[in-house]
């Protein structure tokens, strides 16, 4: 029973691992056995995180990457297949930024294009589920399991950047009335990386406090108009995950 909820001899990487999210992936299968390579973007950042994961007894390492660079991401595997000796089991792709604000044709062309590479967009991320599906049916003969997990609101640095109105209207939109918790992601990501979740790949794991459940604005009470202009926007700003897991 105990190994099939340990991470104990696996490796990992996860991106975007300094802040939010990511953070908390990294300590979650830190904690529950793994050893865990991050990347971020920040060498301060990096440097900060690690020396506190070393004082808390957790087997982390990183470096520096940024992933909408392919030149970087080619580095970062070199250094991990490296730092791992060949052997990989569990990739977690976490690495997001904020969607790009406003009307679709008065977005910058740099800021669209950047904004793809990170997987931040609304059609990015339908096209990241349905990716999802397509690599679990390719990939489940060769043991290779692929989840994505889609949070919904979440209380982190990023999102406490779109300002209160805009969060409140979330919260008003969540049935559970409140923002997600980081560790509450972690978790459903960890599990998908565990071996309990053996049997389970392809999916869409949404982790929204009811969000999704609601079919319109309008099912939502105490909703007046102005918040209702915002949704065109907010729906695009969560985080989808990508997990794959060797079997």
């Amino acid at each position: 029973m105990e190994a099939r909820w340990s991470l104990k001899g696996r490796t990992a990487l996860v991106t975007g691992a300094t802040r939010g999210i990511g953070r908390a992936i990294a300590e979650e299968l830190a904690q529950l056995g793994a050893s865990v390579y991050v990347c971020a973007r920040s060498e301060a950042d990096l440097k900060q995180r690690l020396q506190e994961w070393n004082d808390e007894g957790l087997t982390i390492s990183g470096c520096v990457c940024d992933v909408s660079s392919y030149p970087s991401c080619e580095q970062l595997m070199t250094q991990v297949s490296r730092h791992f000796q060949g052997k990989l089991h569990i990739l977690v792709l976490n690495a997001a930024r904020a969607g790009v604000m406003g009307p679709i044709l008065e977005v910058p062309a740099e800021d669209m294009a950047s904004t793809l590479r990170s997987l931040a967009t609304g059609c990015t991320k339908g096209a990241l589920n349905q990716l999802t599906k397509n690599l679990a049916l390719e990939w489940a003969k060769d043991g290779i399991r692929v989840n994505t997990v889609a949070p919904g609101f979440t209380q982190t640095d990023m999102t406490s950047s779109l300002g209160d109105e805009m969060l409140d209207a979330a919260k008003m939109r969540t049935p559970m009335r409140r923002l997600g918790e980081v560790h509450e992601i972690a978790a459903a990501v960890a599990f998908l990386c565990l071996p309990c979740s053996s049997f389970t790949t392809g999916t869409i794991f949404t982790i929204d406090g009811g969000m999704s459940c609601h079919n319109s604005i309008a099912a939502c009470a105490n909703i007046d108009e102005k918040p209702l202009r915002f949704w065109l926007c907010l729906l695009t700003t969560a985080t989808d995950i990508c997990s794959l897991c060797l079997t």
